[in-house]
């Protein structure tokens, strides 16, 4: 998969009262990247900062690497398994939400601030199961036709 659009989450992100803040005064995330950032403990430094040069240009290069990761997703075949390149959905999702009366923070993991919620993780899957049965048929099998019969053998064990 391609790596996500961390211009994006910085600007839903950036403005908002960080957990930390809800204790301690209105600590918004660019406060709390900012300090991470000073101690050089950033765990996001290149996308998670209130420098706007430096976001541009950790953007650029995921861009690229996303871009080699298609590329050698086309060109390299190997012996044993297929390799394909999912685009990252982030913007597509982030729109589809708010379209649908959501706010993009709510996607984000409140904790760090860039990482998928669980509320995004179902719509991602979606995004993947789409795009496979439409660039790579065959990848997402078909239903077992036998799941029926099992159940009737061992009954609804919960998912189990």
């Amino acid at each position: 998969m391609g790596l996500a659009d961390g211009m994006l989450l910085f600007e839903t992100m950036h403005g908002r009262t960080h957990p930390i803040g809800k204790l301690r005064g209105n600590v918004r995330y660019s406060d709390v990247y900012d300090y991470l950032n000073c101690l050089e403990i950033s765990p996001c430094t290149g996308w998670m900062t209130t420098n706007a040069t430096l976001r541009a240009a950790t953007q650029a290069r995921a861009n690229e690497l996303s871009a080699t990761l298609a590329e050698l997703a086309q060109s390299e075949k190997f012996a044993h398994f297929d390799v394909h390149f999912f685009p990252n959905p982030l913007k597509e999702i982030f729109d589809e939400w708010t379209a649908q009366g959501g706010e993009g923070w709510q996607l984000v993991e409140p904790i760090d601030g860039f990482h998928p919620a669980q509320d995004a993780q179902p719509l991602i899957v979606e995004h993947f199961v789409a795009w496979a049965q439409a660039k790579v048929p065959g990848l997402i099998p078909s239903r077992n036709p036998h799941n029926e019969e099992i159940e009737q053998l061992f009954g609804d064990q919960g998912g189990y």
